[in-house]
């Protein structure tokens, strides 16, 4: 009799890890279009901090302290730095090499999602893991070399290995969870125990075993021990190699985040900054805190979900932050939806199903109805246009649960991976002087074109212009601006006695700020009408110009005039 049940857990054990290996790869699969390429979705906490930061500490042959415009980066730590500049090395500088990080970590972190899902016994995982690489904040994020997908993922398994740990008490699930924790801060720093915080807190007062955790003190020690033994020396060491910088960085940190006591006014910003990471489920997520907190009854599993969700949220209420800083809470709130969703009547499930499938459908009819209508990516468009078809028709008439989220998954993914790259957002021409990467460049004030640095595969800076003036008459070079910064540079140019030639210009979209606002600012209705009509993108692009400068009197062999 125990033979027989110890073989069928064992079955068991094996049929759930090839479904995770199954769900990875899925996610992988959708996750993966289009971060090779410069006009995929970007921002300019990736394009100006991440693409750059692990280029200068190559450059430098620095790997222990980030590097950035000459001077130790100490705002964030190094973990996803050090990713990508093993990655710069072994798969060259390019925008594949610094994104896989995130990818892998998106489909990790869905992995994650469905084993705990598991673990808290609603259903098979799938339906779980499937939702988190549906959700916007991962299939947006994820596709971005920033910390936040990152420290989700590292933050979400320490917890559920504390979960297990909880469940099993085998201290090795401890010792996992101290070890993915010390992760989570090596990316992001210490926010990450909020939210860790908030799961052990919420399970304590939920399962009411919280004499039984501290009658295990050895284990907690050990805990500490090990995510104090990784966590600690990075820091430690930097403030010794760097004592004014990082005190001085700290100081920047602490007024940036606005510390201070409670103000209302933020509570829409940050629940709904929570809420619209986990979109299109956003609605079913508030169904499911309500429900979870005045109808679950004994159920202890919802309640700890819902508990935790509201805990790690009410810290945000009392310093500045982006809505990207409740990542970690991704899988939280999906495994509420997951509860939700199987508690749910087939007819009210169907509602859910459909609303998610029309939030997926708005944006997804926009950009892949622009794409056709401009001529940019008719094949993929189309696909798109099929799959948003489908997932209506499936998720309003069928409500099939699992099916139904395949196709949102799907839809989404194919509308940010495939249609929007084809909007050409951030792209540089192809006919850029050859000798571009041989010699110095610069941007002229400011952060744009977004993939210079990518492009020349080294850091390039931006120069304000008094530091322009004691760039120009040193040596040759490149400088990129902006059409409307044209008059003030070439000011520039005249009062310090420099050589400056216009080489070309070109138009291009690009992010400014969020991902989706992307024309060029001051866009008026009537261009917008303008475009529509002539079928042409030209009169929303921004115009930037590329210049050649020297010392007065040096002129250059080759004139390539100037280009539209």
């Amino acid at each position: 009799m125990l033979q027989s049940s110890s073989s069928g857990s064992d079955i068991t054990f094996v049929r759930a890890s090839w479904r995770d290996v199954l769900l990875f790869f899925v996610a992988l699969l959708l996750l993966l279009p289009s971060i090779w390429s410069e006009t995929s979705i970007t921002g300019k906490d990736e394009f100006w901090l991440s693409f750059r930061t692990p280029m200068e500490m190559l450059e430098r042959g620095s790997w222990w302290t980030p590097w950035l415009d000459g001077e130790p980066r100490l705002k964030k730590p190094p973990l996803l730095y050090w990713l990508i500049a093993s990655s710069y090395e072994s798969l060259g500088v390019r925008p594949f090499s610094a994104r896989i990080w995130g990818i892998l970590c998106g489909a990790g972190l869905s992995v994650v999602t469905a084993r705990t899902a598991r673990l808290f016994g609603l259903g098979s995982g799938t339906l779980a893991g499937l939702l988190v690489v549906g959700s916007l904040g991962i299939a947006v994020e994820a596709r971005r070399a920033l910390l936040d997908v990152p420290v989700a993922f590292f933050t979400s398994f320490a917890i559920y290995q504390g979960y297990v740990w909880g469940k099993t008490q085998r201290l090795a699930h401890l010792v996992a969870s101290a070890v993915l924790l010390a992760l989570a801060s090596l990316t992001k720093g210490p926010v990450c125990w909020i939210f860790f915080a908030a799961a052990a807190i919420a399970a304590l007062v939920v399962h009411g075993r919280i004499r039984e955790v501290f009658a295990r003190p050895g284990h907690l020690f050990v805990f500490v021990l090990v995510y104090l033994a990784l966590a600690l020396p990075w820091p430690l060491s930097m403030n010794s190699l760097w004592p004014e910088q990082l005190k001085a960085t700290l100081i920047e940190q602490a007024e940036s985040r606005q510390f201070s006591w409670i103000h209302v006014r933020t509570l829409p910003a940050v629940v709904g900054g929570g809420l619209g990471l986990v979109a299109p489920w956003s609605i079913a997520l508030v169904h499911g805190l309500v429900r979870a907190c005045t109808q679950a009854g004994e159920k202890r599993i919802p309640r700890m979900l819902a508990i935790t969700w509201i805990l790690a949220v009410l810290p945000f209420l009392f310093f500045k932050a982006f809505e990207r800083y409740l990542m970690p809470l991704q899988m939280i709130a999906l495994l509420l939806v997951v509860w939700l969703l199987y508690e749910l009547s087939p007819r009210a499930r169907r509602r859910h199903l459909t609303i998610a499938a029309v939030l997926i459908a708005l944006p997804s009819v926009v950009l892949s109805g622009g794409a056709l209508w401009f001529g940019l990516a008719i094949l993929p468009a189309i696909a798109t246009i099929a799959m948003m078809v489908w997932m209506l028709v499936e998720a309003s008439t069928r409500g099939r649960l699992l099916t139904s989220v395949q196709w949102i998954a799907m839809t989404a993914n194919a509308t940010l991976g495939l249609v929007y790259p084809s909007l050409g957002i951030n792209a540089l021409p192809q006919d850029l002087p050859a000798d571009l990467a041989t010699r110095p460049v610069v941007l002229f004030d400011d952060a744009y074109p977004a993939m210079v640095s990518m492009r020349l595969r080294r850091s390039v800076r931006s120069v304000s212009p008094d530091g322009l003036v004691q760039t120009l008459p040193t040596s040759g070079g490149y400088v990129f601006a902006k059409d409307d910064d044209r008059d003030r540079l070439e000011e520039v140019a005249r009062n310090a006695r420099v050589r400056l030639r216009r080489v070309r210009s070109f138009r291009s979209f690009y992010s400014r700020k969020v991902w989706l606002r992307f024309t060029k600012p001051g866009t008026t209705a009537s261009e917008w009408w303008q475009s529509l009509r002539q079928r042409s993108l030209d009169v929303l692009r921004p115009t930037f110009d590329l210049y050649e400068f020297g010392p007065a009197g040096e002129e250059r062999g080759t004139n390539q005039g100037t280009k539209r």
